[in-house]
Parts: structure tokens; C-alpha cells; sequence
């Protein structure tokens, strides 16, 4: 039976996975490596960008994300770092050569880019 793509993965980019300093690093080349080598034939990156903070206790977090949270209990996350972003998906445009990605944004909790083989198209979520 053929596989689907994936639809919702997460890469590096994200905040709640660390971000492209922390041991998440590579995470989206790695995905892209390990889709190509078992046959998958997209991938959907969905990456967070929340755009407001909210009130959370701290004993809901991993560790990591344990210093986004100030005083009152406001979870703050890191802003996107578009810049970068696009650089690691123009990155596995050129190592990644047989798949085609497009990029998606909404404006309040996602931000998408495609991959996968033979086409390259952008729509709106």
C-alpha cells in the first residue's frame, strides 16, 4: 500500500520544540531525509506562531519552555524567525531536489510549508 504525506509536522522552527539552537536543530532536513528514504510523498511543515501570550502554570511545560513564563504565569513564546526559516526551507529545496515545496502562513496559529514530489503550488489555509 503507498503512503500519504503528512499533513502536520513540526520542525526546529516551532517554539515549543526547542528552536534552531537547541538539540531540535536539523530537525526539518532530517525530516526531509527520512520522507525521501521511505517513500513518503509530502510533507506538510506546520510550524507555531502564536502571536499572543496567555497565562499557564509552569508545571504544564517541559523544562525547556519552563523560561517563556513570567511573571503572573504569562507564556510569551519567541517570535518566528522568518529569515531563518525560509533559509532552512530554501536549504532543503537544494538538498532535496525531487521535491517541490510551496509555503503556506495564516495569520493566527500556523505557519505551513509543503513538500513533495513534482509540484509546487501555494493556497491559503
Amino acid at each position: 500500500m503507498p503512503l500519504t504525506g503528512d499533513g502536520h509536522v513540526h520542525s526546529e522552527w516551532s517554539w515549543d520544540t526547542g528552536d534552531p539552537a537547541s538539540d531540535a536543530a536539523g530537525r526539518m532536513q532530517a525530516m526531509c531525509r527520512r520522507a525521501l528514504k521511505i517513500g513518503l510523498p509530502a510533507l506538510a511543515f506546520t510550524e507555531r506562531l502564536d502571536l499572543t501570550g496567555w497565562i499557564i502554570d509552569q508545571d504544564d511545560l517541559l523544562d525547556h519552555l519552563r523560561p517563556l513564563v513570567g511573571d503572573g504565569g504569562l507564556l510569551t513564546p519567541d517570535p518566528l524567525d522568518v529569515g531563518g526559516y525560509l533559509d532552512s526551507i530554501d536549504r532543503c529545496r537544494r538538498q532535496f531536489p525531487s521535491y517541490a515545496f510551496s509555503a503556506e502562513s495564516s495569520s493566527v496559529s500556523h505557519t505551513s510549508t509543503r513538500l513533495g514530489h513534482g509540484s509546487s503550488s501555494t493556497s491559503p489555509h
